[in-house]
C-alpha cells in the first residue's frame, strides 16, 4: 500500500497525512461544514467524537482537547498532514516511520475497523464454506423384523458438535 507523507526538514521529522490514514483504516471521518481545515468523526466503534483543527492547532477527542504547536499540524496541497506524536497522543495510535527502508508501522492497543472488517469477512467466508452433508447410515436391524410380533422400537440418536458447545439429543 502506498502512504504519501511530507518530510519536514526543519524539524527531521515525517508527516502523515490524515484523510489517507483514516481512508485507508476505515475510521470515520468527513471535513468540517462550517470551517475548511477542520476534520471530524466518531473514532472506533465506541463512537467517541473527536474533531481536528488545523486552523488553531487544536485537537477534541471524547471530551478532552489537546493543542499543538504549527510544526505538529499542517495543511497540505491535498491532505491535512500530522506528526505521529499527534496521532500517538489523541488516537493512541503508535506510528513508527523508517526514512531508509521508506516503510510506515503501525500498532495500538485497540482494534481498527479494518482489522475488525477482515475478521467479519473471515468469519462470513468459513461459514459460506461450510458443507451441509446429509448422511445417511444404515440401519442395524431392518425395520420389518417382528419381536414376538408385538410392534417394533425406533430410536434416534443424535449428536451436533460446535466451536464452543455440543450438544446431543435422543428420542
Amino acid at each position: 500500500m502506498y502512504v504519501p507523507g511530507l518530510y519536514d526538514y526543519r524539524t527531521d521529522e515525517m508527516k502523515l497525512p490524515v484523510s489517507e490514514l483514516f481512508s485507508l483504516l476505515n475510521i470515520n471521518f468527513s471535513r468540517g461544514q462550517d470551517q475548511i481545515n477542520i476534520i471530524e468523526g466518531t473514532f472506533l466503534t465506541n463512537g467517541e467524537p473527536y474533531s481536528l483543527n488545523f486552523d488553531n492547532f487544536t485537537a477534541t477527542k471524547g471530551g478532552r482537547r489537546f493543542e499543538f504547536n504549527a510544526e505538529r499540524m499542517q495543511v497540505g496541497n491535498l491532505d491535512y498532514f500530522m506528526s505521529p506524536e499527534v496521532f500517538s497522543q489523541v488516537f493512541g495510535m503508535e506510528f513508527t516511520v523508517n526514512i531508509n527502508a521508506l516503510t510506515l508501522s503501525l500498532r495500538s492497543d485497540r482494534m481498527m475497523p479494518i482489522e475488525e472488517r477482515r475478521q467479519r469477512e473471515l468469519a462470513r467466508s468459513r461459514i459460506e464454506d461450510r458443507s451441509f452433508k446429509r448422511e445417511f447410515n444404515p440401519l442395524l436391524y431392518d425395520r420389518n423384523r417382528s419381536v414376538l410380533s408385538t410392534g417394533f422400537l425406533d430410536y434416534t440418536v443424535g449428536a451436533t458438535s460446535l466451536v464452543n458447545e455440543q450438544r446431543q439429543n435422543y428420542s
